[in-house]
């Protein structure tokens, strides 16, 4: 408790002595609680009637600290060559300040915006991006303290945000950001941690470092960071930070130019992605970050049907054993070879690499969110919601797990709030096509043909032309009596060049009445080992083909 009109201050039931400067330094702080007070502007404040160096003011900081028990700065918070911030809760009763001594607000949820590139170099872009998920990467790593994931805080890249702003939307207490500028071949990066709370800055520093030492400088900040944070690293934890993937900065400087490019989307960058991850296992061949994540890409491609999966399933396989051989706690080599399990229909093994994965990194969104797929595909729809919900704690601003969540509701048979979700997605982008697909999915489930026909007609205007949406909307004509419509896309489909799913031909056979031919097409499917039929189990599309022992053996045989 401190009395601003007699000098009394009581910290922890005892009346504090203070000498009247001290007093007047620690009154102005709280006068000024929550904002960075100068060095200049206290001394100004303190001594305006006598001229005194720094040097009186660091001796009053000091008496004051000793007084208050805060040489973990719990209270009052140095800047380094800046000057004080005054952190703690303040109360107002009767003319008293009631403080909360050593009680400042923990912080256990943070985001890492993208650090501003501002050479004016576009080329340059892809460092400031890599280090500041770098940063991310290495921050996730840790126990305690939960990390926005790169999709959501990369919303705010180019805009001049407010950290409260920031934090509510991303629901975290804190924000790390910053600038990286190049001179020369010098690289300057500037990091700072802001409270967003009261809006005061907990750590800044400035590096200038050559390209050679990208690494140690994120591993310096990330320890900065954490040890600000109060966080209780393990012996383990400390020694993460300090390793470094690899040894070769040409070769993380090819990942990261892999990674601006995967950010991109779009299958050419993807395409140009894979190139630059071999060229960085080429530079480093024990480089484990850039094997799992080459075998990611090769699995993802396969799946977006972008690559030949008879040549590139084996290399994706290959990519991710190989980085297991090499680094068996990496979190993105188990998620990379539970996305392989799951393409092999091997269900206990993709399910146990998808909780290493998390166990590796709690805070890595996909491993979440891959595992809520494998939950949904299983089954185990109530788990699958759950998981879903997490990689949105982690990822809010993500449209794509947002709709991954409409996705396992739809899968559940929520109709209705499988909607509701993904009109919500559709608010912040109209023109996600995936959002107007699923959409459709859930009125055709719901027997509302019509507007599941206008639900992928929009899906398909906005871009979704692939074959998959294009027999939905051959079923969705069908069941709406508009027979011909249906034929005139099954046709279409039949003599296309593009590979066309049999799994996926069958549904629009079935819906036609030709159960035959959709039984034969779900074998041809089998033999071709298509990946669609991973959704046998849960999908509703099947559910006039459920009565029929034969869909039941092919059930037993995908292992489902």
């Amino acid at each position: 408790m401190f009395d601003l009109t007699s000098g009394f201050l009581l910290h922890k039931g005892q009346e504090v002595k203070l000498r009247p400067k001290v007093f007047n330094a620690l009154r102005y702080l709280i006068a000024n609680n929550g904002r960075l007070v100068s060095k200049a502007e206290l001394i100004q404040a303190v001594w305006s009637d006598s001229f005194v160096t720094d040097d009186s003011l660091v001796q009053c900081m000091v008496e004051l600290r000793r007084a208050l028990g805060d040489d973990s700065q719990q209270l009052i918070r140095t800047v380094p060559r800046r000057g004080y911030t005054f952190i703690a809760d303040v109360r107002e009763s009767r003319g008293e300040k009631l403080l909360s001594a050593g009680e400042a607000q923990e912080i256990n949820a943070i985001a890492v915006l993208p650090l501003e590139n501002t050479t004016g170099d576009p080329e340059i872009e892809y460092l400031s991006d890599g280090i500041s998920e770098s940063l991310i990467d290495n921050l996730s790593q840790l126990s305690g303290v939960k990390v926005i994931a790169r999709t959501s805080s990369f919303k705010y890249k180019g805009k001049d945000a407010n950290p409260q702003s920031v934090a509510t939307a991303l629901g975290v207490q804190a924000v790390v950001s910053g600038r990286v500028t190049q001179r020369g071949d010098q690289l300057q990066i500037r990091a700072e941690l802001i409270d967003a709370r009261n809006k005061t800055q907990i750590w800044g520093e400035q590096y200038s470092r050559g390209a050679m030492d990208l690494l140690s400088v994120q591993a310096e900040i990330s320890r900065q960071i954490a040890d600000k944070l109060r966080l209780r690293l393990t012996s383990d934890q400390r020694r993460q930070l300090a390793q470094h993937d690899t040894a070769n900065p040409h070769a993380y400087e090819l990942l990261l130019r892999g990674r601006f490019y995967r950010n991109k989307g779009g299958t050419e960058n993807l395409k140009k992605a894979v190139r630059y991850y071999e060229e960085a296992i080429d530079a480093d061949p024990n480089y484990a970050l850039a094997h799992a994540e080459l075998s990611t890409r090769y699995n993802s491609l396969v799946a977006a049907g972008f690559f030949d999966p008879v040549v590139y399933l084996p290399k994706a396989e290959a990519e991710g054993r190989r980085a297991l051989e090499l680094d068996a706690d990496l979190a993105d080599t188990h998620f990379a070879l539970a996305g392989i399990n799951l393409m092999a229909w091997d269900w206990s093994a993709a399910e146990r690499e998808y909780q290493c994965a998390i166990k590796s990194n709690p805070n890595l969104a996909v491993a979440h969110g891959g595992y809520a797929h494998f939950l949904s595909l299983v089954g185990q729809h109530e788990q699958a919601i759950e998981a879903i919900k997490r990689a949105r704690e982690l990822d809010p601003l993500s449209i794509p797990v947002n709709v991954g969540f409409g996705f396992m509701l739809y899968l559940a048979r929520h109709y209705d709030e499988s909607i509701a979700v993904l009109n919500d997605v559709l608010e912040l982008d109209q023109n996600y096509s995936f959002g107007h697909l699923y959409i459709g999915y859930n009125y055709a489930a719901k027997a509302m043909h019509e507007a599941a026909i206008t639900a992928f007609g929009e899906a398909i205007k906005r871009g979704d032309n692939t074959p998959s949406a294009q027999v939905y909307l051959g079923v969705a004509y069908a069941k709406a009596e508009q027979r011909g419509k249906a034929r005139a896309i099954l046709k279409s489909l039949e003599a296309s060049a593009e590979f066309v799913s049999p799994c996926k031909l069958a549904v629009l056979y079935d819906s036609l009445g030709e159960r035959e031919q959709a039984f034969a097409l779900l074998e041809k499917a089998y033999d071709a080992h298509d990946f669609q039929l991973a959704q046998l189990r849960v999908e509703p599309a099947f559910d006039s083909l459920r009565k029929d022992r034969r869909f039941a053996h092919l059930l037993r045989r995908v292992g489902l």
